[in-house]
């Protein structure tokens, strides 16, 4: 692992750490196959431009917020973004957590064959639920129990739990 280390100003750090990230890319292509890259913004972009250039390719993670509003999926992008979604047209795959984002990513253009949904999971195996008799009126003991913490928005899927006595 490799920080690529960059000066914390407004516009010209951005501009810094971009160029010191395409360097790396280029100085170590040897030493790796592939990149992938989480959250698709100016990094996502350079790496799909230079993985082109490289013959590398690039799998760009997609998983809401950041890329839904004011991103690159955003219904109305600004010019920056319309811009950055143009470079990351020449990733090898894009990588969907939903099938909402999905959608979106071939609504603005991205071939089919390339958006591969790849939902966050989480490894229940790993997570032994102990079962316990609850009080009268409690869901059954044998009822799977969850909390959820994150926005309550679509794309998250959220609707598909079902909701007991617990208000959203």
């Amino acid at each position: 692992m490799r920080r690529v280390i960059y000066p914390r100003i407004s516009v010209v750090g951005l501009f810094v750490l971009l160029a010191r990230f395409t360097a790396l890319l280029v100085s170590r292509r040897r030493e790796y196959t592939v990149i992938h890259v989480h959250i698709a913004m100016h990094m996502a972009a350079v790496a799909a431009v230079v993985g082109q250039m490289l013959a590398k390719p690039v799998i760009i993670k997609i998983t809401g917020m950041t890329e839904l509003r004011g991103g690159i999926l955003d219904p109305d992008p600004n010019l920056r973004m319309r811009v950055l979604r143009r470079c990351m047209m020449g990733s090898a795959t894009m990588q969907a957590t939903s099938e909402y984002i999905r959608d979106r990513l071939v609504e603005v253009g991205f071939p089919p064959d390339r958006v591969v949904l790849i939902p966050n999971a989480v490894d229940d195996a790993r997570f032994a639920v102990e079962r316990t008799v609850g009080r009268p009126g409690d869901a059954a003991p044998d009822a799977m129990r969850a909390i959820y913490v994150g926005r309550l928005e679509h794309e998250k899927g959220v609707e598909v739990l079902q909701i007991g006595r617990a208000h959203v």
